[in-house]
C-alpha cells in the first residue's frame, strides 16, 4: 500500500484501515455512521458507500453542487441501496486522491447546508454561519471534537444534560458567562472591573464557600449546586437562603 496516500486520509477523514486492493474509512461517530470503502487501480479510484441512505432527489441536487473539477470524476448513485458512489479516473494516483477528497468536501457541505436533518441523521453533524466563522456541530455520540477535512474552524460536541460541552477551545457550559475558562479542573469567569478591564473570578472557589458555609449554619433543607453553572444559575436563591439562615441561628442565640 501507497504510505503517502493512506496519510492524506487519515488527515482527511481522521481514520483509515487498510483493506485488501484499498482502504476502509469509518464516517460519523464511532458508535454509529457508515463506512467507506475505496479500491485503487492502475488508472482509477473508486470509493463505495461516500453517503448513505439518501434518495434520488437529494442525489441530483447533490450533483449539481459538484465542481467538475475534472472529466475523470463521475458519481453515481445505487437507487436500490440508496447509496452514493464515487470513482476518479487518472493515471496519476496522488492528483486522483486530491480530486476525490475536494469532491468529499463538497458533497458533506452541500448536504449539510441543503438537508441538514438529513446530515444530522447520517453523518452525526451541522454546520452553521455565525460571526464569520463556520462552526461544525457534532452529536452526542461524538466523544470529542475531531477534525476533518470538512469541518469548520470552531467544533463543538452537543451539550450534556447539565449544559456541559467541549468544543476544540476547550470545555465550557451554556450556563456559565461567554468568558469562562477552565483551567486545572477550577473554573474562571472574567466580569469587568475598574478601569474597564476584565477581571477574574475563581467560581469553583466561590462555589465551595457557599457550600461548606450552608453546611455549617445546617442548611440541610438548601440544594446545593452540583457545579458551577447550576451556582451561577441559583446564585440569587443560594445567597437569600443563607441570609436568613444565618438570621434565624442569631435570634436563637439571643
Amino acid at each position: 500500500m501507497n504510505n503517502s496516500i493512506k496519510q492524506k486520509l487519515i488527515d482527511f477523514f481522521g481514520n483509515c484501515d487498510e483493506m485488501e486492493g484499498g482502504y476502509r474509512i469509518h464516517v460519523g461517530p464511532k458508535t454509529a455512521g457508515f463506512d467507506m470503502d475505496i479500491e485503487i487501480s492502475d488508472d482509477s479510484l473508486i470509493a463505495f458507500n461516500v453517503l448513505v441512505d439518501i434518495d434520488s432527489d437529494i442525489f441530483d441536487i447533490l450533483r449539481r453542487n459538484i465542481i467538475e473539477w475534472s472529466e475523470s470524476l463521475e458519481l453515481d448513485f445505487d437507487a436500490e441501496k440508496k447509496v452514493l458512489n464515487v470513482r476518479v479516473r487518472v493515471l496519476d494516483l496522488n492528483e486522483a486522491i486530491d480530486i476525490f477528497l475536494s469532491c468529499i468536501k463538497t458533497i458533506y457541505c452541500s448536504l449539510m447546508e441543503k438537508f441538514p436533518y438529513i446530515a444530522w441523521r447520517v453523518l452525526g453533524e451541522i454546520q452553521i454561519d455565525m460571526l464569520g466563522y463556520r462552526v461544525s456541530v457534532l452529536s452526542r455520540d461524538f466523544s470529542k471534537p475531531e477534525r476533518c477535512g470538512w469541518r469548520g474552524e470552531i467544533i463543538t460536541v452537543m451539550p450534556n444534560e447539565q449544559g456541559w460541552f467541549t468544543s476544540n477551545f476547550g470545555k465550557d457550559n451554556i450556563n456559565l458567562p461567554l468568558l469562562s475558562i477552565v483551567r486545572d479542573s477550577t473554573i474562571y469567569a472574567y466580569g469587568v472591573a475598574e478601569n474597564n478591564v476584565l477581571k477574574p473570578y475563581n467560581l469553583t472557589e466561590i462555589k465551595n464557600s457557599i457550600i461548606n458555609e450552608i453546611k455549617e449554619i445546617d442548611g440541610s433543607a438548601v440544594i446545593l449546586p452540583r457545579d458551577e453553572s447550576e451556582l451561577l444559575e441559583h446564585l440569587g436563591d443560594l445567597i437569600n437562603y443563607i441570609e436568613m439562615l444565618k438570621e434565624e441561628e442569631d435570634r436563637k442565640e439571643v
